[in-house]
Protein backbone atom coordinates (compact mmCIF):
# COMPACT_ATOMS: atom_id res chain seq x y z
CA UNK A 1 0.00 0.00 0.00
CA UNK A 2 1.41 3.35 -0.98
CA UNK A 3 1.09 6.70 0.72
CA UNK A 4 0.80 10.00 -1.15
CA UNK A 5 -2.23 9.49 -3.39
CA UNK A 6 -2.44 13.23 -4.18
CA UNK A 7 -0.55 16.33 -3.04
CA UNK A 8 -3.13 16.83 -0.29
CA UNK A 9 -4.08 13.17 0.38
CA UNK A 10 -1.71 10.52 1.71
CA UNK A 11 -3.88 7.45 2.27
CA UNK A 12 -7.40 6.01 2.29
CA UNK A 13 -7.88 2.59 3.83
CA UNK A 14 -10.22 0.21 5.69
CA UNK A 15 -9.71 -2.34 8.46
CA UNK A 16 -12.54 -4.88 8.64
CA UNK A 17 -12.97 -8.03 10.71
CA UNK A 18 -15.99 -10.29 11.18
CA UNK A 19 -16.73 -12.13 14.41
CA UNK A 20 -18.48 -14.78 12.28
CA UNK A 21 -17.15 -15.42 8.75
CA UNK A 22 -19.52 -14.29 5.99
CA UNK A 23 -22.08 -13.14 8.55
CA UNK A 24 -20.62 -9.83 9.69
CA UNK A 25 -23.12 -7.02 10.17
CA UNK A 26 -20.71 -4.14 9.48
CA UNK A 27 -20.57 -2.39 6.12
CA UNK A 28 -18.10 0.15 4.79
CA UNK A 29 -17.15 2.32 1.86
CA UNK A 30 -13.90 4.19 1.27
CA UNK A 31 -12.64 5.80 -1.93
CA UNK A 32 -10.80 8.78 -3.35
CA UNK A 33 -10.55 10.91 -6.45
CA UNK A 34 -8.09 13.73 -7.23
CA UNK A 35 -10.03 16.36 -5.27
CA UNK A 36 -12.08 14.33 -2.79
CA UNK A 37 -12.20 11.28 -0.54
CA UNK A 38 -14.65 9.48 1.70
CA UNK A 39 -14.41 7.01 4.59
CA UNK A 40 -17.62 5.53 5.97
CA UNK A 41 -18.74 2.66 8.18
CA UNK A 42 -22.14 1.21 9.05
CA UNK A 43 -23.01 -1.20 11.84
CA UNK A 44 -26.18 -3.22 11.39
CA UNK A 45 -28.07 -3.17 14.67
CA UNK A 46 -28.20 -6.87 15.43
CA UNK A 47 -30.57 -6.68 18.38
CA UNK A 48 -33.22 -4.62 16.61
CA UNK A 49 -32.61 -6.26 13.24
CA UNK A 50 -32.04 -9.91 14.13
CA UNK A 51 -34.73 -11.33 11.87
CA UNK A 52 -33.41 -13.50 9.02
CA UNK A 53 -34.92 -13.23 5.56
CA UNK A 54 -35.28 -16.24 3.28
CA UNK A 55 -35.33 -13.95 0.23
CA UNK A 56 -31.90 -12.60 1.23
CA UNK A 57 -30.14 -15.92 1.74
CA UNK A 58 -31.11 -16.01 5.42
CA UNK A 59 -29.09 -12.90 6.17
CA UNK A 60 -30.34 -10.69 9.00
CA UNK A 61 -31.99 -7.33 8.62
CA UNK A 62 -28.93 -5.81 10.31
CA UNK A 63 -26.64 -7.36 7.67
CA UNK A 64 -28.76 -5.97 4.85
CA UNK A 65 -29.12 -2.53 6.42
CA UNK A 66 -25.38 -1.92 6.79
CA UNK A 67 -24.86 -2.85 3.13
CA UNK A 68 -27.65 -0.52 2.06
CA UNK A 69 -26.06 2.34 4.00
CA UNK A 70 -22.58 1.64 2.60
CA UNK A 71 -23.93 1.37 -0.95
CA UNK A 72 -25.73 4.69 -0.56
CA UNK A 73 -22.46 6.33 0.48
CA UNK A 74 -20.81 4.92 -2.63
CA UNK A 75 -23.59 6.29 -4.82
CA UNK A 76 -23.39 9.66 -3.10
CA UNK A 77 -19.61 9.84 -3.56
CA UNK A 78 -19.88 8.98 -7.25
CA UNK A 79 -22.47 11.70 -7.84
CA UNK A 80 -21.56 14.42 -5.35
CA UNK A 81 -18.15 13.68 -3.79
CA UNK A 82 -16.43 16.61 -5.48
CA UNK A 83 -19.48 18.89 -5.62
CA UNK A 84 -21.05 19.17 -2.15
CA UNK A 85 -21.20 22.70 -0.79
CA UNK A 86 -22.34 22.10 2.81
CA UNK A 87 -22.93 19.31 5.30
CA UNK A 88 -26.67 19.98 5.22
CA UNK A 89 -26.78 19.65 1.43
CA UNK A 90 -24.69 16.47 1.56
CA UNK A 91 -26.98 14.94 4.20
CA UNK A 92 -30.06 15.66 2.11
CA UNK A 93 -28.47 14.06 -0.93
CA UNK A 94 -27.33 11.02 1.03
CA UNK A 95 -30.66 10.63 2.81
CA UNK A 96 -32.49 10.35 -0.49
CA UNK A 97 -30.16 7.57 -1.61
CA UNK A 98 -30.49 5.70 1.68
CA UNK A 99 -34.28 5.83 1.56
CA UNK A 100 -34.29 4.66 -2.04
CA UNK A 101 -32.04 1.75 -1.06
CA UNK A 102 -34.44 0.76 1.71
CA UNK A 103 -37.38 0.87 -0.71
CA UNK A 104 -35.60 -1.36 -3.23
CA UNK A 105 -34.68 -3.85 -0.51
CA UNK A 106 -38.22 -3.94 0.87
CA UNK A 107 -39.60 -4.70 -2.58
CA UNK A 108 -37.06 -7.51 -2.97
CA UNK A 109 -37.98 -8.98 0.42
CA UNK A 110 -41.66 -8.82 -0.46
CA UNK A 111 -44.05 -10.35 2.03
CA UNK A 112 -41.31 -10.97 4.58
CA UNK A 113 -40.73 -7.24 5.02
CA UNK A 114 -44.44 -6.48 5.13
CA UNK A 115 -44.94 -9.00 7.94
CA UNK A 116 -42.32 -7.44 10.21
CA UNK A 117 -43.67 -6.00 13.45
CA UNK A 118 -41.68 -2.90 14.34
CA UNK A 119 -41.34 -0.79 17.46
CA UNK A 120 -38.67 0.46 19.81
CA UNK A 121 -37.07 -2.98 20.22
CA UNK A 122 -37.54 -4.23 16.65
CA UNK A 123 -36.81 -2.08 13.59
CA UNK A 124 -37.01 -2.85 9.90
CA UNK A 125 -33.46 -2.95 8.49
CA UNK A 126 -31.68 -0.95 11.24
CA UNK A 127 -28.09 0.31 11.02
CA UNK A 128 -25.80 3.02 12.26
CA UNK A 129 -23.77 5.17 9.87
CA UNK A 130 -20.67 7.34 10.25
CA UNK A 131 -19.25 9.09 7.20
CA UNK A 132 -16.36 11.52 6.74
CA UNK A 133 -16.16 13.23 3.35
CA UNK A 134 -13.15 15.34 2.38
CA UNK A 135 -13.08 17.84 -0.46
CA UNK A 136 -9.92 19.70 -1.47
CA UNK A 137 -10.66 23.01 -3.12
CA UNK A 138 -8.96 26.40 -3.20
CA UNK A 139 -5.93 25.04 -1.34
CA UNK A 140 -8.07 23.93 1.64
CA UNK A 141 -9.39 20.54 2.68
CA UNK A 142 -12.98 20.73 3.84
CA UNK A 143 -14.54 18.06 6.03
CA UNK A 144 -18.19 16.96 6.09
CA UNK A 145 -19.32 14.51 8.77
CA UNK A 146 -22.68 12.69 8.67
CA UNK A 147 -23.85 10.10 11.17
CA UNK A 148 -26.69 8.27 12.87
CA UNK A 149 -26.34 5.98 15.87
CA UNK A 150 -23.20 5.27 17.87
CA UNK A 151 -20.64 4.71 15.14
CA UNK A 152 -18.18 7.57 15.33
CA UNK A 153 -15.89 9.87 13.37
CA UNK A 154 -12.62 10.94 14.99
CA UNK A 155 -9.71 13.20 14.18
CA UNK A 156 -6.22 12.18 15.31
CA UNK A 157 -3.26 14.54 15.13
CA UNK A 158 -0.22 15.55 17.16
CA UNK A 159 -2.50 17.01 19.84
CA UNK A 160 -4.41 13.77 20.34
CA UNK A 161 -7.71 12.13 19.50
CA UNK A 162 -10.92 14.16 19.17
CA UNK A 163 -14.37 12.67 18.77
CA UNK A 164 -16.22 14.68 16.11
CA UNK A 165 -19.62 13.01 16.39
CA UNK A 166 -22.05 12.87 19.30
CA UNK A 167 -23.49 9.41 19.97
CA UNK A 168 -27.22 9.00 19.44
CA UNK A 169 -27.37 7.26 22.81
CA UNK A 170 -28.15 8.10 26.38
CA UNK A 171 -25.33 9.23 28.67
CA UNK A 172 -21.94 10.90 28.29
CA UNK A 173 -19.09 9.14 26.53
CA UNK A 174 -17.43 7.32 29.45
CA UNK A 175 -20.71 6.48 31.15
CA UNK A 176 -22.23 5.25 27.89
CA UNK A 177 -19.25 2.97 27.35
CA UNK A 178 -19.65 1.43 30.77
CA UNK A 179 -23.43 1.02 30.61
CA UNK A 180 -23.87 0.15 26.90
CA UNK A 181 -26.53 2.86 26.64
CA UNK A 182 -29.35 2.16 24.16
CA UNK A 183 -29.36 4.05 20.88
CA UNK A 184 -32.02 6.69 20.30
CA UNK A 185 -31.52 7.08 16.53
CA UNK A 186 -30.54 4.60 13.80
CA UNK A 187 -31.17 4.32 10.10
CA UNK A 188 -34.23 2.18 9.38
CA UNK A 189 -36.54 1.37 6.50
CA UNK A 190 -39.40 2.70 8.61
CA UNK A 191 -37.98 6.18 7.91
CA UNK A 192 -37.99 7.27 11.55
CA UNK A 193 -34.42 8.54 11.79
CA UNK A 194 -32.37 11.68 11.27
CA UNK A 195 -28.92 12.29 9.84
CA UNK A 196 -26.75 14.42 12.11
CA UNK A 197 -24.13 16.63 10.47
CA UNK A 198 -21.02 18.64 11.21
CA UNK A 199 -18.39 20.35 9.09
CA UNK A 200 -14.99 21.98 9.33
CA UNK A 201 -11.59 22.43 7.72
CA UNK A 202 -8.55 20.18 8.09
CA UNK A 203 -5.88 22.81 8.70
CA UNK A 204 -3.14 20.49 10.02
CA UNK A 205 -1.80 17.01 9.16
CA UNK A 206 -4.14 14.40 10.62
CA UNK A 207 -6.02 11.16 10.33
CA UNK A 208 -9.81 11.19 10.06
CA UNK A 209 -11.32 7.89 11.15
CA UNK A 210 -14.81 6.43 10.94
CA UNK A 211 -15.29 3.54 13.37
CA UNK A 212 -18.00 1.10 14.37
CA UNK A 213 -18.36 0.44 18.08
CA UNK A 214 -16.48 -2.84 17.77
CA UNK A 215 -13.32 -0.71 17.57
CA UNK A 216 -13.83 1.20 20.81
CA UNK A 217 -16.81 -0.25 22.66
CA UNK A 218 -14.92 -3.08 24.37
CA UNK A 219 -12.34 -0.73 25.85
CA UNK A 220 -13.11 0.79 29.23
CA UNK A 221 -12.06 4.35 28.35
CA UNK A 222 -11.56 6.55 25.26
CA UNK A 223 -7.94 7.05 26.33
CA UNK A 224 -7.21 3.41 25.60
CA UNK A 225 -8.58 3.68 22.06
CA UNK A 226 -6.24 6.58 21.31
CA UNK A 227 -3.34 4.66 22.80
CA UNK A 228 -4.07 1.62 20.63
CA UNK A 229 -4.05 3.81 17.52
CA UNK A 230 -0.83 5.57 18.51
CA UNK A 231 0.89 2.35 19.51
CA UNK A 232 0.08 0.67 16.20
CA UNK A 233 1.25 3.70 14.20
CA UNK A 234 4.46 4.53 16.04
CA UNK A 235 5.64 0.94 16.57
CA UNK A 236 5.17 -0.06 12.92
CA UNK A 237 7.63 0.56 10.08
CA UNK A 238 5.13 0.60 7.20
CA UNK A 239 1.45 1.31 6.57
CA UNK A 240 0.89 -2.41 6.04
CA UNK A 241 2.49 -3.24 9.39
CA UNK A 242 0.39 -0.55 11.09
CA UNK A 243 -2.83 -2.07 9.79
CA UNK A 244 -1.75 -5.58 10.80
CA UNK A 245 -0.81 -4.38 14.28
CA UNK A 246 -4.06 -2.50 14.83
CA UNK A 247 -6.09 -5.44 13.52
CA UNK A 248 -4.36 -7.68 16.09
CA UNK A 249 -4.82 -5.20 18.96
CA UNK A 250 -8.52 -4.69 18.26
CA UNK A 251 -9.11 -8.37 17.55
CA UNK A 252 -7.83 -9.28 21.01
CA UNK A 253 -10.49 -7.20 22.76
CA UNK A 254 -13.41 -6.97 20.32
CA UNK A 255 -16.42 -9.18 20.97
CA UNK A 256 -18.06 -8.13 17.72
CA UNK A 257 -17.31 -7.19 14.13
CA UNK A 258 -15.10 -4.13 13.92
CA UNK A 259 -14.54 -1.75 11.03
CA UNK A 260 -12.30 1.29 10.78
CA UNK A 261 -12.18 3.41 7.61
CA UNK A 262 -9.72 6.28 7.57
CA UNK A 263 -7.93 8.97 5.60
CA UNK A 264 -4.49 10.47 6.17
CA UNK A 265 -3.79 14.03 5.02
CA UNK A 266 -0.78 16.33 5.17
CA UNK A 267 1.80 13.80 6.37
CA UNK A 268 3.59 13.07 3.09
CA UNK A 269 5.06 9.71 4.06
CA UNK A 270 4.79 7.12 6.81
CA UNK A 271 8.02 8.14 8.54
CA UNK A 272 6.62 11.66 8.99
CA UNK A 273 3.36 10.26 10.32
CA UNK A 274 5.24 8.23 12.95
CA UNK A 275 7.50 11.10 14.00
CA UNK A 276 4.62 13.57 14.32
CA UNK A 277 2.65 11.25 16.58
CA UNK A 278 5.48 9.81 18.68
CA UNK A 279 5.57 12.65 21.29
CA UNK A 280 1.84 12.23 21.84
CA UNK A 281 2.29 8.45 22.16
CA UNK A 282 4.95 8.90 24.82
CA UNK A 283 2.83 11.47 26.69
CA UNK A 284 -0.23 9.20 26.59
CA UNK A 285 1.71 6.32 28.09
CA UNK A 286 3.21 8.36 30.92
CA UNK A 287 0.20 10.51 31.84
CA UNK A 288 -2.78 8.27 31.05
CA UNK A 289 -2.14 4.64 30.25
CA UNK A 290 0.53 3.66 32.77
CA UNK A 291 -1.51 5.01 35.75
CA UNK A 292 -4.63 3.35 34.35
CA UNK A 293 -2.93 -0.02 33.91
CA UNK A 294 -1.48 0.17 37.43
CA UNK A 295 -5.01 0.62 38.75
CA UNK A 296 -6.27 -2.32 36.69
CA UNK A 297 -3.46 -4.50 38.03
CA UNK A 298 -4.36 -3.62 41.61
CA UNK A 299 -7.72 -5.31 41.27
CA UNK A 300 -9.15 -2.75 43.67
CA UNK A 301 -12.54 -1.66 42.29
CA UNK A 302 -12.54 1.63 44.19
CA UNK A 303 -9.03 2.50 43.02
CA UNK A 304 -9.89 1.62 39.42
CA UNK A 305 -13.05 3.75 39.49
CA UNK A 306 -11.25 6.72 41.06
CA UNK A 307 -8.33 6.49 38.61
CA UNK A 308 -10.64 6.32 35.62
CA UNK A 309 -12.63 9.30 36.93
CA UNK A 310 -9.50 11.38 37.51
CA UNK A 311 -7.87 10.57 34.18
CA UNK A 312 -11.10 11.06 32.26
CA UNK A 313 -11.57 14.50 33.85
CA UNK A 314 -8.12 15.48 32.57
CA UNK A 315 -8.51 13.90 29.14
CA UNK A 316 -12.10 14.84 28.37
CA UNK A 317 -11.79 18.61 27.59
CA UNK A 318 -9.43 18.11 24.62
CA UNK A 319 -11.08 14.88 23.50
CA UNK A 320 -14.49 16.55 23.33
CA UNK A 321 -13.26 19.98 22.19
CA UNK A 322 -14.49 19.40 18.63
CA UNK A 323 -17.50 17.22 19.34
CA UNK A 324 -20.55 18.19 17.30
CA UNK A 325 -23.69 19.58 18.83
CA UNK A 326 -26.98 17.92 18.12
CA UNK A 327 -27.93 18.75 14.57
CA UNK A 328 -29.72 17.15 11.67
CA UNK A 329 -30.75 17.60 8.11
Amino acid sequence: MKMKYEDWLDQVSVLFAESRPDAGEDGFYAAWRPSCAVAAVADGSGGMGARRYEAAGKHTGAYLASRIAAAAVGQWFAAYGDQWKSDIEAAQQLDGLIRRGFQICQRALGREAQDDAVGTLVRLLPSTLAMAALRHTGGRTRLCVIWAGDSRVYRLDANGLCQLTRDDAEGATLEAMESDAPMSNVLSADGNYQLNTASGTLDAPCLVLAATDGCFGYLQTPMEFEYYLLHAITQSETPEAFEASLRTLLGEIAGDDFTLAFTVTGMGDYATLRSRLRPRYEWMWKEMIEPLYRAYESGDAAQIAETKRRLWAAYRPAYQSQIAGKGSR
